[in-house]
């Protein structure tokens, strides 16, 4: 890195270089006259180490002019104290003599030469008189005004006297670290270092160092790790060593440079990934980084938690598992596919057991995320299908459950398989409630199908508040536009219920409101729904309305286009046998406000004629 010198100017960012410039001590303007202070000297009025007032609000001083005697009534006012003339009765606007007054510069006392002859001081007796009554009458206004003023400082006074002109908003100071930042996430070397040399930052080496760090510039993170910043700190932003912010940006470079400096190789924090830089790096296909660790003597194991400062007060747990160990390197490569890093790190003696704080263990990292080539390998190295399962309320941690969630059907049989080979039951109702919620929300129909299956023994019909479990899958389905989840479900649940049926109109309002035209093209045609019939999202005690009414309502055209193309009626009359209810979307646009839904139901009806 060259040194900026008079040949090689430095190109610092525009906010950097000005700020820079702003910190040479400015000379204060001197008024007529007056020579300027020698360099060395004190600025008149200014202390040694005041900064200087800005330049366009800065009171120039005036002209001094020559004293002239006063008028006894005409005492001198500031510019600033002059009053707006008020209206003033039709008395006191007659025509005055007119005499001649000489022009005074802007700010000059008043003198007896310009006072008229003939004229008493103090004005005309009128306008005496109406300055006793105002004295009389008490104008503490004027008064509390001329009061305050009088307390302003020259910089208020100054913005007073003219007050056609409009305040003009001081930019706010720049800060020199967000200065500082700014240049190390550009990479500007030059600014950074005249920031860093110029004496102005308030925050230390290792707050810079993880900017450096995140932004991949390694020059200037070795000139911080020189200057004496820790290669093991962390910032209040997250926890993460340093070492584990370059593994997550797979920065090689910046991993060795850290490691010349001694940082850790094993360092992790709870605040931040909860990994070690080992497992950051297995995260990525291309295994440079991951290599180089390894190469490096990094720990394949879960490392517990080391406590630094600042961390007295902790609790959180540093043995066990589940809870509170990291994320090891054999996980995130297995959950992130990495089949590669999986072979080196079973070859490295990685642990097959371990679990992280979600009770996972690398199985079923890679069942959650579908990698049947990679559970597969774990199995041929000894891992267990079926773990013990971890169950707190409705969820319910096991092989079955992640198998369900990633939706690899191959993944599921090897579990299945597994279950029936040692002779359990596949699967009690809470854990298979739980399944079916995983599959149902990652869309895999196929999945549901599979653990709805007769060998699973599902029996919903018998399980407490049935309808109700049903209804949440069917419209956690409608919501995604799943149309395949739709079809899986209904046939489910034709097999699990007697007469099944759910609210048909009451799921049509689901994808309505979702706006998901396939879903209620399939609940009107399949599920067999009265497209024309009123009803309620919320059951029978909710305001009754029809499809097109809740579409007019909402203003949505597309879904109202759909609708009238599907033979949805504009005005619906129905006969409840005591009386004819009308139904009427034109009605519910002109009351909901929504008139672009009133205009395109006009212009739909012209169009047929049924005006």
């Amino acid at each position: 890195m060259s040194a900026p010198n008079a040949n090689n100017p430095p190109s610092y960012p525009s906010s950097a270089y000005s700020y820079l410039l702003n910190q040479a001590p400015q000379q204060a303007p001197q008024p007529p006259g007056q020579q300027p202070a020698q360099q060395g000297q004190q600025a008149p009025g200014l202390a040694n180490d005041a900064p200087a007032a800005p330049r366009m609000l800065q009171p120039q001083p005036q002209q001094p002019q020559p004293q002239q005697a006063q008028h006894p009534m005409q005492q001198p006012q500031p510019h600033h104290q002059m009053q707006q003339l008020q209206p003033q009765p039709q008395h006191l606007m007659q025509p005055q003599p007119q005499h001649p007054i000489q022009p005074q510069p802007a700010g000059a006392p008043y003198s007896p030469a310009q006072v008229p002859a003939g004229v008493e001081a103090g004005g005309p007796p009128a306008l005496r008189t109406g300055r006793k009554r105002d004295r009389d009458e008490g104008d503490m206004n004027d008064r509390a005004k001329r009061a305050r003023l009088e307390e302003l400082d020259d910089w208020q006074v100054a913005a007073d006297v003219a007050p056609n002109v409009p305040p003009q908003a001081l930019p706010d100071a720049p800060n020199p670290d967000k200065l500082c930042r700014d240049a190390i996430r550009a990479g500007d070397v030059n600014a950074f270092m005249a920031l860093w040399t110029s004496g102005t930052l308030q925050d230390g080496a290792d707050d810079f160092l993880d900017a450096a760090v995140s932004a991949g510039q390694t020059e200037i993170a070795g000139v911080l790790l020189q200057a004496g910043a820790d290669p093991n700190a962390h910032t209040a932003d997250h926890g993460d060593p340093p070492i584990v912010t370059a593994a997550l940006r797979n920065d090689l470079p910046m991993v060795q440079l850290l490691l010349r400096h001694r940082a850790d190789i094993n360092a992790w924090h709870v605040d931040g990934s909860d990994m070690t830089a080992l497992a950051a790096s297995a995260r990525h296909p291309d295994l440079a980084v991951f290599n180089f660790l390894l190469a490096q003597g990094a720990a394949t194991v879960a490392v517990p938690w080391r406590r630094r400062e600042g961390d007295e007060d902790r609790e959180e747990i540093e043995e066990g598992s589940g809870s509170g160990m990291p994320y090891t390197p054999l996980m995130e490569a297995a959950g992130h596919g990495n089949i590669e890093a999986v072979r080196l790190l079973l070859d490295n003696g990685a642990d097959l057991v371990a679990q992280d704080q979600n009770f996972c263990d690398a199985f079923r990292r890679a069942a959650k995320s579908g990698h049947f080539d990679i559970c597969q390998l774990l199995v041929e190295r000894g891992a267990e299908v079926d773990a013990e399962p971890w169950g707190h309320g409705v969820e319910v941690v096991s092989s079955l459950t992640c198998a369900a969630e990633g939706g690899n059907l191959a993944i599921l049989q090897m579990v299945i398989q597994a279950r029936e080979q040692a002779g359990v039951k596949l699967a009690d109702w809470k854990e298979l409630r739980y399944a079916i919620d995983c599959a149902v929300k990652g869309g895999h129909a196929n999945s549901v199908l599979t653990l709805c299956s007769q060998q699973f023994e599902l029996n919903l019909v018998a399980q407490p508040h049935s309808t109700t479990i049903a209804k949440q899958w069917m419209v956690t389905a409608i919501r995604a536009g799943n149309v395949d989840m739709m079809a899986a479900l209904h046939q489910v649940l034709q097999s699990q219920f007697s007469g099944w049926q759910l609210d048909g109109h009451a799921l049509c309002l689901e994808a309505l409101a979702a706006q998901q035209q396939q879903a209620l093209s399939w609940l009107v045609h399949d599920f067999k729904v009265d497209i024309n019939a009123p009803g309620s999202m919320h059951g029978p005690g909710g305001i009754q309305v029809t499809l097109l009414m809740q579409a007019s309502t909402t203003g949505n055209i597309p879904m109202m286009q759909q609708l009238l193309q599907m033979g949805a009626k504009i005005v619906v009359d129905r006969f409840n046998g005591q009386a004819s209810q009308r139904y009427s979307a034109l009605e519910a646009a002109l009351q909901a406000g929504q008139q672009v839904a009133l205009r395109f139901l006009q212009d739909y009806l012209v169009a047929r004629g049924n005006v």
